[in-house]
């Protein structure tokens, strides 16, 4: 017999043992042990068939011969499974019968704590736990569930957004305006005054930011240990600058025009009394509401903001101007441009924090706009990089966000009253 068969018959008379091995089972009932036997009387005729094969054999009747044994092998692992379930639940009978016999008695919990024992360590005191009539090890008590923070990487005017995680995929921004009335001292018996509000819903759903870096050879990545964080670093680093840009979107469609008119005019007006008067307009603009204020700018901006002289060629000191707000620096800023803004209105909520996945893909060759040749990157002994990430941006008010220049500033400011 050629050793294809000697290979399948070995196998089969393994399986048949198996077979034997379950029948002695004290918890199998007639019906399954009966269900065995048909089983094995399977597996061995498929070992007769084997037996009985010629040496030139096909493989499709070696097939038919190991298909059958297979139907039988089906059998005898249902069985199996059965006979475990029906010995467990002999046992949880028996531990419910237990649990019922004593349900009426008082229970006893009992607790020492042997200070000898504790000080056999000598002067190290190790606490161990406490011998209970009752088992509760492996009880956890119910719980808040703390999300850690997951590094986040802020640059430019994301800086000044208030992060935090959303488990949803839309955030509802709802807002009131009172419309008429006001709270006011009331004798006894008065009639209150009546407060009319109008409110007002938006909705903003998370977007998915991602990037991929394709191609990279896999020998590259076992040569040079540290290429891999740097690559992943670089592709973060992409996926940050993305989410910035999308916040200069938000900040320059909601972003207010300056406008202080409660600031009126000087006649000594200069940048830093240009920047004075924007961050007054946004206080203004907060009311009796408390939050961080953020000034952002390219750092050339800030940099003769910070040389800023008289006219005698005296330094200007600007810190009593921005010593309190958290000063931004975006490169990608034009000149004399700069933003002011309350951080707690501008929100960014991350649905799912961002990862970077090694991957393998595909590779695909183009020729002309055509698609010439599809590669596996097994076959290329390349990876993928992909960097994403899911969230939404948002301004809760837009009154607390104001985008100007410093000329223009200045202008309103030395311009004539009327």
């Amino acid at each position: 017999m050629r050793k294809d068969l000697e290979k399948v018959k070995s196998f089969l008379e393994a399986r048949k043992a198996g077979i034997q091995e379950q029948k002695k089972s004290a918890t199998l009932t007639d019906e399954q042990k009966m269900k065995l036997d048909e089983a094995m009387s399977g597996v061995q005729d498929a070992i007769n068939s084997l037996d009985a094969a010629e040496e030139e054999a096909t493989n499709e009747q070696l097939v038919a011969i190991f298909t059958k044994a297979i139907e039988a092998f089906g059998t005898s692992n249902e069985m199996a499974v059965q006979a475990i379930k029906t010995e467990v639940e002999a046992k949880l009978s028996k531990v419910m019968a237990k649990i019922e016999k004593g349900g009426s008695a008082p229970q006893k919990f009992k607790a020492k704590l042997s200070i000898k024992e504790l000080k056999k360590n000598g002067s190290k005191i190790d606490f161990v736990p406490f011998s209970a009539g009752v088992d509760v090890s492996d009880y956890t008590p119910e719980a808040e569930i703390e999300n850690v923070e997951i590094f986040h990487p802020l640059i430019g005017v994301t800086q000044g957004f208030d992060v935090s995680a959303t488990s949803k995929t839309s955030i509802k921004v709802r807002t009131f305006e009172k419309g008429s009335g006001a709270t006011a001292v009331v004798l006894n018996h008065g009639v209150k005054p009546e407060l009319e509000y109008t409110g007002a819903q938006s909705v903003v759903n998370v977007s998915t930011y991602a990037g991929v870096v394709e191609g990279i050879a896999d020998e590259d990545l076992e040569d040079n240990p540290e290429l891999e964080n740097e690559l992943q670093q670089e592709a973060l680093y992409e996926l940050a600058a993305g989410e910035n840009a999308t916040a200069f979107t938000l900040l320059d469609g909601v972003a207010q025009a300056y406008g202080n008119t409660n600031f009126g005019t000087v006649d000594y007006a200069d940048n830093k009394t240009g920047l004075i008067a924007s961050i007054d307009q946004i206080r203004q603009a907060l009311g009796k509401r408390q939050s961080d204020i953020c000034v952002a700018m390219n750092s050339s901006e800030w940099a003769k903001l910070k040389d800023l002289r008289n006219a005698n060629g005296t330094p200007i000191d600007v810190q009593s101007a921005i010593g309190d707000v958290i000063q931004i620096t975006d490169n990608s800023i034009a000149a004399d441009t700069f933003y002011v803004w309350a951080k707690k209105f501008a929100k960014i909520k991350v649905y799912k924090a961002a990862k970077a996945d090694w991957y393998k893909g595909v590779n695909v060759t183009t020729a002309n706009g055509a698609v010439t040749a599809v590669y596996s990157e097994w076959r290329t002994d390349e990876s993928s990089l992909r960097v994403r990430q899911r969230e939404v941006l948002y301004v809760t008010d837009s009154t607390t966000v104001m985008k100007s220049t410093f000329a223009t500033v200045i202008e309103a400011l030395t311009a004539e009253q009327a």
